[in-house]
């Protein structure tokens, strides 16, 4: 007994019986499981042959759907509709936020955040400091170791100076005229010398930056050879003195 496999549209594969006469008409192909219509075979792989190129030509001919801008009417064909001045029609939900570089480039332009140049920041020039020396003279009356208003009055100017310096040095000095002996001189002046610091010390003048030292009447500035009595004495008035030496530092803003 010989079967084949016959396709017909529309309806299912069905196998038919055939006689060994009809098996003979055409060719066969013989096998362990009987006798096929080769024939009949070729016709059933055309029609799903035509089937699977006709499905594959469909899908390349398909177009990629692509995203329409919002905001914007589209054609049919994928296309934003423009007016007869060339501008793009907008839907009611359109919002300068949904403008797109095409049709509002100016827009599109100013949603980009822009590029800030961030200017390098010059470091601020440091103060610097400058040293200060002066020197001062305070005067005494004749045998006292009394401060003056005058003497007073320049203490307190340089009292100012010195709690706006950094790193003050002062060195405090008594000198006395030559009138007297020789050690009470160098006693007389070594009052006046301390005299001046404790001024200082009540200005708030620190105490480590205080030096004294005392010269009695060997550093004079002024000799009045020839002379007695009160002339000699007014005519000695600027030996009796103190000297006060200081340096320091003064902050100094630089120019920006």
């Amino acid at each position: 007994m010989a079967f084949f496999i016959q396709y017909e549209p529309g309806l299912s594969l069905r196998r038919r019986r055939l006689s060994s006469r009809q098996g003979s008409m055409t060719g066969q192909a013989q096998g362990d499981a009987g006798m096929f219509d080769t024939t009949q075979c070729s016709r059933l792989s055309r029609p799903w042959t035509g089937i699977v190129l006709s499905a594959g030509l469909v899908l390349l001919a398909a177009p990629v759907a692509q995203a329409e801008p919002v905001g914007y009417v589209s054609e049919s064909a994928g296309g934003i509709v423009r007016s007869g001045y060339g501008e793009c029609v907008h839907t009611s939900s359109w919002s300068e936020g949904l403008a797109i570089t095409q049709c509002e480039p100016a827009l599109a332009a100013a949603e980009q955040p822009a590029e800030t140049e961030v200017a390098a920041m010059e470091p601020a020039p440091e103060p610097v400091l400058r040293r200060i020396n002066l020197s001062s003279d305070t005067y005494f009356e004749f045998d006292r170791a009394v401060l003056t208003q005058e003497g007073m009055d320049k203490l307190d100017e340089i009292a100012r100076t010195l709690r706006q310096a950094r790193d003050p040095s002062i060195h405090i000095v008594g000198h006395a005229d030559r009138i007297g002996s020789e050690d009470y001189n160098l006693k007389l002046s070594r009052e006046r010398a301390h005299a001046v610091e404790q001024y200082l010390l009540q200005r708030g003048v620190p105490a480590r930056t205080l030096e004294v030292s005392a010269m009695g009447e060997s550093s004079p500035v002024k000799e009045c050879e020839g002379m007695r009595g009160q002339a000699l004495i007014d005519c000695l008035g600027p030996n009796r003195r103190t000297e006060i030496e200081f340096s320091a530092f003064e902050v100094v803003e630089p120019e920006r």
